[in-house]
């Protein structure tokens, strides 16, 4: 969401807003690859969820058309096998602070390209994240 719209003032080039969400990857054993498959050790198959929940504020360069801005927040991660990510807790469902960074680029009133990229701070591994996404609006 982007409360800056809502605020009754002049228009402004600094945006911020609420952000939430639900990411998803399969992780495979600790040893796989890229893709969480060929792993030989004992662990199998895990999958990790990832809801996101951040405050966000950046800059928007209106002659470039560019949005630069970071956030910071939580993250809630879900492990559904706890042999594939050491977080350093116990429990399948764990809160860690979260920081990272966005990129976009309003390419023309019908299509904008953005990035995303998010580290969870969890206590044995940091977890990274990225999104790219595109918008299209429908009205």
């Amino acid at each position: 969401w982007n409360f800056s719209p809502a605020v009754p003032a002049p228009p402004s080039p600094i945006q911020y807003g609420l952000e939430t969400g639900l990411h998803y990857a399969h992780i495979g054993a600790p040893d796989s690859g890229f893709f969480g498959v060929g792993g030989d050790l004992p662990g199998g198959d895990g999958n990790l969820f990832v809801v996101p929940i951040h405050l966000w504020g950046g800059y928007y360069l209106e002659q470039a058309r560019a949005f630069f801005g970071i956030h910071s927040g939580a993250d809630l991660l879900m492990a559904s096998n706890r042999t594939s990510i050491d977080v350093g807790r116990t429990g399948k469902a764990n809160f860690f602070p979260a920081v990272g960074f966005r990129v976009g680029w309003d390419t023309s009133q019908n299509f904008a390209l953005g990035f995303q990229g998010s580290w969870t701070l969890a206590s044995n591994e940091a977890v990274f994240t990225g999104l790219l996404g595109v918008t299209i609006p429908l009205a």
